[in-house]
């Protein structure tokens, strides 16, 4: 089976290593001429590690990697409300470690692993028309290619979402704005203070009123990542990563934890972007059967329970197994309608429960947020913990996933759907 694929992100990349040991040929298409370096830091729990182990390259992946040994969460103030042992629990618990990359190098680890399993990439090749009845895909190159099956993989601003749909469907502002701060870690060595953030590694979160932080250090190029999301101003969309101001950033949390406004007095480059979002898709395929959705063009999440990647990396083993059976071009139709069955539920879920937990961390001064900070800091992790990492039930919801599950729900409603025809 020739596999298609629009769009060489980390979706893509992982469905075409996972389709070539498969034993299918598999042709990527990417608008960009070269990968580009940009993103910010990137968590990869224990469904995304698990995921990257089953494709081979976790050992190289880990090369990049640092890996935390707690997730603190503290008031915007800087008062301690929860410590979470991340290393060694995660790993003895669910059997793969949680990590922490720069975009960037993960995306290259895919790329050249994909290029190494033989999958051919065609850089600077755009998508711009599908043709679901011809399976086909028109190129900016004035080239149509033709596959067994096209996967639209291209992100949130996804031409193959508003294809699928047959009409416009761009992506709406979340009502927040990232900063991404990269502060190199040599800074902090020297400063008593700030080291302390270094070792041992760990995840640092900090709730605040309408706004939140996350802090961690990236094995690589000594960078120390910190994402802030703070609300977007009215009518003041920031589509993409410009440049920021940093006094910016310093204003807006002049009353937050003192050490955390030093780790900002560190900082020389701020980037900022607006969250978005897409609308709940009721179908990721088309009915013609040789189409799917995958990743961020199907489902874009929220990044609270860091879980989008994770999210398309499940859907990308997912299917790379259903389809190493070789399935006939009848079955096809009744097997990409079956994984949107299954699969889309799971992406809801985890969608919704990342809206709630911004909610959550983000609850302004008052009566909720002071129930909010003494469950976390009295009460033992249960259902509906402020902390969803520590909620028993989503922890092993999120971080306990396994693909072979996966596909035996959806190879059961494949062959229900099947012999109902029949």
């Amino acid at each position: 089976m020739h596999v298609l694929i629009i769009g060489a992100g980390l979706t893509g990349l992982a469905l075409a290593i996972g389709l070539r040991k498969s034993g299918h040929q598999v042709t990527v298409v990417e608008r960009n001429t070269h990968l580009e370096e940009v993103g910010a830091g990137i968590q990869l729990p224990a469904n995304s590690s698990r995921i990257l182990g089953a494709l081979g390259i976790l050992d190289e992946v880990r090369k990049c990697c640092a890996q935390p040994q707690d997730l603190t969460i503290r008031s915007y103030t800087g008062t301690l409300l929860y410590a979470q042992n991340l290393s060694p629990t995660v790993e003895e618990c669910f059997g793969y470690p949680h990590l922490l990359i720069h975009r960037a190098d993960l995306r290259r680890v895919l790329y050249d692993s994909a290029l190494a399993a033989g999958v051919t990439v065609r850089l600077g090749a755009s998508a711009e028309a599908i043709n679901f009845d011809a399976v086909s895909v028109s190129l900016s190159t004035g080239q149509s290619v033709t596959a067994d099956l096209i996967v639209g993989a291209d992100g949130e601003h996804s031409l193959c979402r508003e294809a699928l749909l047959g009409r416009k469907d761009s992506p709406k502002s979340s009502g927040d704005v990232v900063y991404r701060i990269a502060i190199a870690q040599s800074a902090m060595e020297a400063d008593p203070e700030l080291s302390s953030f270094l070792d041992p590694p760990r995840v640092h979160a900090w709730y605040g009123p309408a706004s939140h932080a996350v802090a961690y250090q990236l094995s690589k190029g000594g960078i120390f990542n910190v994402v802030l999301t703070l609300p977007e101003s009215e009518g003041t969309a920031t589509i993409g990563a410009q440049v920021a101001d940093v006094n910016e950033v310093r204003s807006a949390c002049s009353k937050w934890d003192p050490c955390f406004r030093r780790l900002l007095d560190r900082a020389e480059r701020v980037l900022k972007w607006t969250l978005l979002q897409t609308d709940v898709l009721t179908a990721w395929h088309h009915p013609g059967g040789h189409f799917l959705l995958l990743g961020d063009a199907a489902h874009a999440t929220l990044p609270y329970l860091a879980q989008g990647a994770a999210l398309a990396f499940e859907s990308a083993q997912t299917l790379s197994i259903l389809l190493s059976t070789h399935p006939s071009p009848e079955l096809l139709p009744s097997l990409l309608a079956s994984f949107s069955t299954v699969r889309i539920p799971r992406a809801a879920a985890i969608r919704a429960r990342s809206k709630h937990m911004h909610d959550i961390c983000q609850l302004l001064d008052g009566a909720e947020q002071l129930e909010r900070d003494r469950i976390l800091r009295e009460e033992q992790p249960m259902k509906g913990f402020p902390n969803p990492w520590a909620d028993p039930e989503w922890a092993e919801f999120m971080w306990g996933f396994e693909v072979e599950r996966e596909v035996s729900k959806i190879r059961s409603i494949c062959g229900a759907m099947v012999e109902q025809r029949e």
